[in-house]
């Protein structure tokens, strides 16, 4: 029996989506294939993530919506507050639809899956595989069982970490180290 939310809707006048491809946003019919992801989320926190990053590479990053908790937070370290809650989260992503450019492909380079956590490197690179420059990043994903009824996982919390187009290396260390000789300057002159 499904929940109340994901109630079958009327499918007369759209494409069934049990192959799980989105539809644009524009389509009329684009909140079904919410509804036919949501009746199969995946049951681990790897299948989860990869099953997110799949739907991603779609282009449609507002069909990963079903993937997230109600109360989710995602935050995106290029954006100056989280995005909490799913109706923030969703528009995020199909902001996100229109400011990727088609023919960008991001790639999975690694991923360390634990039971409620999965941790990934990526890179974005052109459909004909040639890896954009600054291009790279981490993600943390904190997932949790569903809450919904429908089973499998859902994702609680995501943290993305851009590569920052700024190589300061050089110039953290001898900062930390000024930083530090401050602090204990301050210390020892209170003692």
């Amino acid at each position: 029996m499904t929940s109340p939310a994901f109630a079958p809707p009327n499918l007369a006048h759209c494409p069934l989506q049990l192959d799980r491809r989105p539809l644009p946003s524009t389509s009329r019919c684009h909140r079904t294939s919410r509804w036919f992801a949501a009746t199969s989320r995946p049951t681990t926190s790897k299948a989860l993530v990869e099953e997110f990053w799949s739907l991603s590479n779609t282009g449609f990053f507002s069909s990963t919506s079903h993937l997230f908790s109600p109360s989710a937070v995602y935050v995106d370290t290029l954006y100056p507050s989280p995005f909490k809650g799913l109706p923030k989260i969703s528009k995020h992503l199909v902001n996100m639809e229109s400011a990727i450019p088609p023919g960008l492909v991001f790639v999975l380079d690694d991923l360390a899956p634990a039971e409620n956590s999965v941790g990934a490197r990526w890179h974005v690179e052109t459909k004909s595989g040639k890896q954009l420059p600054l291009s790279r990043g981490a993600s943390m994903y904190r997932v949790e069982p569903a809450g919904d009824g429908l089973g499998g996982m859902w994702i609680t919390e995501v943290w993305d970490f851009v590569e920052t187009p700024f190589k300061v290396a050089g110039l953290i260390l001898p900062l930390l180290r000024a930083v530090g000789f401050v602090l204990r300057a301050t210390r020892s002159e209170r003692k």
